[in-house]
């Protein structure tokens, strides 16, 4: 799968970038992964703590040429 880089973007908001992806599918395989990764709660304190996310995927240059291009939700 793609190497790539991972970021903060806002107080709870990451971007991952992946570059020369061989095909598509690879991103979504990683979104996957990722929401896995989050799948079960964590116990702290007496607590169950259960993470919620959401995932985005856009690609060069089909969803557009500009790098803010990628950001609109």
């Amino acid at each position: 799968m793609a190497r790539g880089h991972r970021c903060p973007f806002g107080g709870d908001e990451f971007v991952v970038i992946l570059k020369r992806i061989e095909k598509p599918k690879d991103g979504a395989k990683l979104a996957h992964k990722i929401l896995d990764a989050f799948n079960e709660s964590i116990v702290t304190e007496g607590h169950e703590l259960l993470v919620t996310l959401s995932i985005g995927i856009s690609q060069y240059p089909v969803d557009g040429r500009e790098a803010h291009a990628g950001q609109k939700w």
